[in-house]
């Protein structure tokens, strides 16, 4: 498969992992892609004080091939932190874990970082925003917006719903309501679109809403397993489904250059105190992705690259 990418990107995976398995396969799509020698997966982040989040998303890598340490977000819980469907049940499979604070983690990253980097955030922007408002330290004399300004090249953020902009695409599926990630952290969120000064692209709750990728991974595969445990759990909401949402693989494709999705023009993205979200064209460093294919069509390209690991024991 022709995947469309001209150069070599490094990206960072800032991650909500326990909840939805979407973060299991958006770390699979990113894995792969990196053996594929398409991107450089330069570090995967936690973005959620969720018990054993780190552990869980360590585990997830190390399964899949990617030997990497992944720090701890040490920072009070928001309300979501609490719901854990499958982090500690996936960390079981792993021992260890790297205890370094994640915005210690990303700042050393970025400090370190030859060339810029792009992140996928696939999860509440918490961490993000911390990173934002850090001030210097021994890794670097410079704040962290300032530090973002130098090191890192454009943020992909799974947030947003802005379905009102191309209600063709979406009639009759959704309606403009504030989506998940903003208003799990409707501050951190607002505080990171108001400051950060680098490009912005936001990956808006539509743009993966019907595609459904990640039935075919074997049970006795992690991402398997967090899908069987995801639907366990939830068997009351998703009776007999085994097929998810691909919100977030969709983000790290995206964000790896993959030609997975259209980019609008540069506007200016708001984020209200109810966390609704807008788009103003024209003047600003904001842009938001919008479907480009037929969902079957994403969703086959999705499953050509969980298809690495099926094998996977």
């Amino acid at each position: 498969m022709d995947y469309g990418v001209h150069y070599m990107k490094k990206i960072i995976i800032d991650t909500d992992i326990g909840v939805d398995f979407d973060d299991v396969l958006a770390l699979m799509t990113g894995i792969a892609l990196q053996n594929k020698g398409v991107i450089g997966l330069d570090g995967v982040s936690v973005g959620t004080a969720r018990e054993n989040a780190s552990a869980c998303a360590s585990a997830v890598c190390d399964y899949y091939g990617f030997k990497t340490d992944i720090p701890v977000f040490h920072s009070e819980k928001i309300l979501c932190d609490n719901t854990n469907v499958y982090a500690t049940a996936v960390a079981e499979k792993f021992n260890g874990v790297n205890e370094e604070d994640t915005v210690r983690f990303l700042r050393r990253k970025l400090a370190a970082a030859e060339d810029k980097v792009t992140f996928a955030c696939i999860g509440p922007l918490s961490a993000i925003s911390k990173l934002i408002d850090s001030e210097g330290d021994d890794i670097s004399p410079l704040k962290g917006n300032d530090l973002i300004s130098e090191k890192v090249e454009r943020f992909y953020c799974m947030a947003g719903n802005l379905s009102y902009i191309h209600p063709e695409l979406y009639t009759g599926k959704f309606t403009y309501v504030p989506e998940w990630n903003v208003i799990q952290d409707i501050k951190a969120a607002q505080n990171f679109i108001n400051k950060v000064r680098v490009p912005v692209t936001l990956v808006p709750f539509e743009v993966g809403g019907k595609v459904l990728s990640g039935a075919t991974l074997p049970e006795n595969s992690l991402a398997g397993f967090a899908i069987r445990h995801f639907y366990k759990i939830n068997y009351k909401e998703f009776p007999g489904c085994f097929l998810r949402q691909s919100w977030d693989p969709i983000t790290v494709a995206l964000a790896s250059g993959l030609d997975i999705a259209e980019v609008s023009e540069n506007g200016t993205i708001t984020i209200a105190d109810d966390g609704k979200t807008d788009f103003i064209p024209g003047k600003g460093n904001h842009s938001y992705a919008f479907s480009k294919y037929d969902e079957k069509t994403v969703a086959d390209m999705l499953d050509s690259l969980y298809a690495e690991f099926a094998e996977k024991k």
